[in-house]
């Protein structure tokens, strides 16, 4: 399976690409690093595509650390890249923490329920005991569910398209609608963000 690396700077609504190699990199850091040095004016995104397995965003603005979105870490670890997106693993942004765990949210949602029928309950309403055995087998069910869910694959910042047009939560659902065809979504991306035929060209 063959690798797809291109490096393509915005400028107002137009990309270009731009003359940048990632193959000898080994950083997020680095590859800022030669981003800057290509003397773009805006901002940069670096796409790197691993045929049916995985697709990767590193996007540069100015001086600001670099921002990184890759939509299967595992995948990533086990190939040319994995030193270099290493760091996206402990990306934890806590806007996005509802769709990194989406379990974590219900559960809020749910001891906030809890807490709004304390305060506002029915004055008139009767009392029912409940059966302890039965709510600590309930809560073991609920604590088991928990800890069987697997995370999802992907990792970083997912808002690294939305000043382009993708909300963070499209990026995740489009992920998780097609784990095995990397290149389909990218295809999508560049063409909400306007960087398809550049893409397609470069291919």
């Amino acid at each position: 399976m063959s690798y797809f690396c291109a490096v393509i700077g915005r400028t107002g609504s137009r990309w270009r690409a731009l003359d940048v190699g990632l193959d000898d990199l080994e950083s997020l850091d680095e590859v800022a690093e030669h981003v800057r040095a290509s003397g773009h004016p805006g901002p940069v995104l670096a796409v790197i595509e691993h045929e049916e397995e995985w697709f990767a965003l590193i996007r540069t603005d100015g001086d600001d650390d670099p921002r990184a979105f890759v939509s299967d870490f595992e995948a990533s670890q086990r190939g040319h890249y994995a030193m270099v997106l290493a760091p996206v693993g402990d990306i934890e942004l806590e806007e996005y923490l509802e769709l990194r765990n989406p379990s974590a949210a219900t559960t809020s949602a749910s001891d906030l329920g809890d807490d709004q029928n304390e305060d506002g309950a029915d004055q008139d309403a009767p009392e029912v005991d409940e059966d302890p055995l039965m709510a600590e087998a309930d809560a073991d069910l609920a604590a088991a569910a928990i800890e069987v869910e697997p995370p999802p694959p992907w990792v970083g910042d997912p808002g690294v398209l939305e000043d382009w047009g993708v909300e963070a939560v499209e990026l995740v659902d489009l992920v998780l609608e097609s784990p095995n065809d990397p290149g389909s979504v990218v295809a999508d991306l560049g063409e909400r963000c306007g960087f398809d035929e550049l893409l397609e060209a470069l291919r």
